[in-house]
């Protein structure tokens, strides 16, 4: 505050899922303080964002715009299409199928992916990293003890990465 006497001030965003904090600020004859600005784009579609910041006084208000870039950062794709329904295993032999990841972000992610319910059931590699636009195939393993019993078997399978998880429960026989 350069002026001679206290003044205060209020705080608002418009055009976007943002929050200021705090919202009015009293500043004294040379004073200053930092307002935050706390911005979700998560739901905003990519490519660039325009925003306001108005600030109010007794006597004066000013609305300043701003761009932003928004990106999809983090973002997964995965196609189940070979292992949905029942899947034929047996103890007699080790059997592939594929799970199809790709990186449809605009960043590097590192893809995880992990089965539970059957210690013969697994993913092969567990861990991958895909830069942006890159597919790879995760490929899960069947392989059984021979003397494991002919009947119906339940597992899960889960995907995840940043800001992405996805599990499937699958049956196996």
């Amino acid at each position: 505050n350069n002026r001679e006497k206290k003044i205060d001030l209020e705080f608002s965003v418009q055009d976007a899922n943002a929050e200021v904090s705090p919202q009015t600020v009293s500043l004294d004859k040379d004073e200053t303080n930092t307002v935050f600005l706390k911005a979700n784009f998560s739901r905003d579609k990519t490519g660039e964002k325009e925003f306001s910041i108005t600030i109010k006084g007794s006597n004066f208000s000013d609305t300043k715009k701003f761009k932003v870039n928004v990106e999809d950062c983090y973002n997964l794709q995965v196609d189940y299409s070979q292992i949905d329904g029942n899947l034929e295993v047996s103890a007699e032999e080790s059997k592939a199928f594929t799970v199809k990841v790709k990186n449809i972000g605009t960043r590097e992610i590192d893809v995880k992916s992990i089965v539970t319910g059957q210690p013969w059931l697994f993913f092969q590699p567990e861990n991958r990293t895909l830069k942006p636009g890159q597919e790879e195939g995760l490929f899960l393993y069947s392989s059984a003890p021979f003397d494991t019993p002919n009947k119906q078997y339940e597992a899960e399978i889960s995907i995840t990465s940043k800001d992405f998880s996805d599990s499937r429960k699958i049956h196996l026989s």
